[in-house]
């Protein structure tokens, strides 16, 4: 018997172990983001732990190679909606929040309780997104709407700024005509 297939086996069977103890540990998510969060965190601090070279061989265990789409199968409505039917965003979420508490001295409980509370916060998030999504487009639509107002409100004052001026800049050059006209009449003594 080789010793990969030694290692394949051992390397199933803990798999398969740790993904039955999160259904254990997350009854009510099953196969979704928080799901495959927490068993990737504890893949990760399996192979952290990596204490067992009897078992696992010199590489370790591995089992961070173990999780598959197989764990985010049930995914909500906000997800679905996207062209990948979410399975993108989901994993990355997962995989990050995975990676973030697996370090941390959290019981495999408290572990599961903050995965299952944050995964709903990430949901509350995604489902607020499109009304926050058009909340910003009409702020920006109402922006555009105040700025070409206020273009237009100074576009008016300076042509009617340009007009006024015009009007002065001729009654100036009549007063002066007529002031000249005076002039010549009082220095001249007439025509």
């Amino acid at each position: 018997m080789s010793s990969r297939l030694v290692l394949w086996s051992h390397r199933s069977i803990v798999a398969t172990i740790i993904h039955e103890w999160t259904h254990r540990l997350l009854p009510h998510h099953v196969h979704d983001g928080a799901f495959a969060a927490l068993q990737q965190a504890l893949f990760l601090r399996i192979d952290a732990a990596a204490a067992c070279p009897p078992l696992a061989g010199e590489e370790g265990l591995q089992l961070q190679y173990s999780a598959s789409l197989y764990d985010l199968q049930d995914l909500p409505d906000p997800l679905v909606a996207h062209a990948d039917g979410g399975l993108g965003e989901a994993w990355c979420w997962a995989m990050t929040t995975a990676r973030e508490l697996a370090p941390s001295q959290l019981t495999a409980e408290a572990l599961a309780a903050e995965i299952s509370g944050r995964y709903k916060n990430w949901i509350l998030q995604l489902e607020a997104a499109p009304a926050a999504a058009a909340a910003r487009a009409q702020t920006v639509a109402d922006a555009a709407a105040a700025a070409k107002a206020n273009r237009d409100e100074l576009r008016r004052a300076n042509d009617l700024l340009r007009t006024v001026s015009i009007l002065l800049g001729v009654a100036g050059v009549a007063v002066l005509l007529e002031a000249f006209m005076l002039l010549k009449l009082f220095s001249f003594g007439g025509a």
